[in-house]
């Protein structure tokens, strides 16, 4: 268990009629309705991502910002949440890449309705290629491969649903680990802007 007093949380602070209150910046970017996802993709950032995400619906509709930097993870964990971006949300969430959006992140990136990704910053699309935990059984295996296949189907769908490229052609370069530079990732369809450094 990490010693949570250790841990600096940064703060701000407003003047008002009562004196100085201060806020932490979370607190702060949650009221401007930007969230990130910086860590891996597990049950917990999952269920703290999307509690964050329903509390935001339920104050406005106005567009949320999800702001990216993860390898990956856990597969039905973040499928929650994206199916509830996709299907459940009014409100529009824009997807930023901050550095690197691989795997499950990378399916997450894509939920947005605007996916941006800043110039430098890279996206790895694959299919899931491995069955975690032991298997004791043959029945077992047939079961987890049928699971691992249906998981790549799935993320094949995804993806060249929001590309527009053909689930095929997906399928082939998914094989591997296939990495985009942001313009790559414009040209194929993965993000739709470009955020680039302003010149001085």
């Amino acid at each position: 268990m990490p010693n949570l007093s250790n841990i600096f949380i940064p703060c701000s602070y407003h003047e008002t009629r009562n004196g100085i209150e201060y806020v932490t910046l979370p607190s702060e970017l949650f009221k401007a309705r930007k969230l990130y996802l910086v860590d891996e993709v597990t049950p917990v950032s999952m269920g703290v991502l999307l509690q964050s995400l329903m509390c935001l619906e339920d104050i406005s509709d106005e567009p949320v910002e999800l702001y990216i930097n993860s390898r990956g993870g856990e597969v039905s964990s973040g499928m929650a949440v994206y199916r509830y971006i996709t299907e459940q949300m009014q409100s529009p969430v824009h997807t930023y890449c901050i550095g690197l959006a691989a795997s499950m992140a990378a399916i997450l990136y894509l939920a947005g309705e605007r996916r941006y990704i800043y110039d430098g910053c890279q996206i790895m699309i694959h299919a899931p290629a491995s069955i975690s935990g032991n298997v004791e059984k043959p029945e077992e295996l047939k079961d987890r491969l049928e699971i691992l296949e249906s998981t790549k189907s799935m993320a094949c769908r995804i993806i060249a649903d929001r590309t527009g490229r053909s689930i095929d052609e997906i399928a082939e370069i998914t094989q591997k680990d296939k990495y985009f530079n942001a313009d790559e990732a414009l040209e194929y369809g993965l993000a739709t802007y470009i955020i680039r450094r302003k010149e001085k």
